[in-house]
């Protein structure tokens, strides 16, 4: 639906201003023909025909107009968070003994304006790792996000503090299947740090709180996990 309206908002400036110049062209070509000046110049029948023409040409020319005006309406005037929204699922049709397990990370999309940006940097730096919807596979976000990341897990690393990760699920989940997730998205994100900044293991402990204290979305991201600090 959003690569709809791209396309529509990529023509419909074109499209208008086309539109809108054809028409007063074909527009005075018309009122020159009912003053009969091309009548002067050649037969009847032939200003006839080309008067038609004319005339279907210019209506052609209107339509395109008000096409791209209501392109441009649709792509321009409705709000951005209209078009596209989070995937969130509405019906609980996962099991717990289908959950998805892959410790890959897709790429996040980087679609986003200045200030959902910095919505997910301060997300970032309170500790959040975003996942895709429905799975547990922390998305690979881009370089501003990760680097707030790594610049909280540095403060985490410098110390002898214990970690404490709290995975969360989106709603629209069974109680059951969203517990299951949220534990395992904990999980994921204790073996990330394990693996990409050789915490030690012992310090850090997971645990799942489903879909309570359900977290923020910001566009497609959620943070589906949290990354705390607890007492030495």
């Amino acid at each position: 639906m959003e690569k709809l309206f791209e396309i529509a908002s990529n023509v419909s400036t074109p499209l208008g201003l086309g539109g809108l110049f054809a028409a007063i062209l074909f527009y005075i070509f018309k009122q020159i023909l009912t003053r009969d000046f091309v009548r002067q110049m050649t037969t009847a029948h032939s200003a006839d025909v080309i008067k038609l023409i004319i005339e279907r040409l210019f209506t052609l020319a209107l339509v395109a107009m008000i096409l791209g005006f209501i392109a441009y309406t649709l792509t321009k005037l409705m709000p951005r968070s209209a078009v596209s929204q989070p995937a969130v699922p509405t019906t609980a049709v996962h099991t717990s003994s289908s959950s998805p397990t892959s410790t890959s990370q897709p790429s996040a999309p980087d679609n986003l304006d200045n200030e959902q940006r910095y919505e997910l940097i301060t997300l970032a730096q309170n500790g959040c790792y975003f996942f895709v919807p429905g799975e547990a596979k922390v998305y690979s976000v881009m370089e501003y996000i990760e680097l707030a990341q790594e610049k909280f897990i540095e403060q985490i690393d410098g110390s002898d503090a214990r970690i404490k990760i709290v995975g969360y699920m989106e709603t629209g989940y069974s109680d059951m299947y969203a517990q299951k997730l949220s534990e395992k998205r904990a999980e994921a994100v204790k073996q990330l740090l394990i693996s990409r900044y050789r915490i030690d293991a012992a310090r850090i402990s997971t645990e799942g709180h489903g879909m309570k204290h359900n977290q923020k979305w910001v566009r497609e991201y959620f943070c589906g996990a949290r990354v705390s600090i607890t007492k030495k």
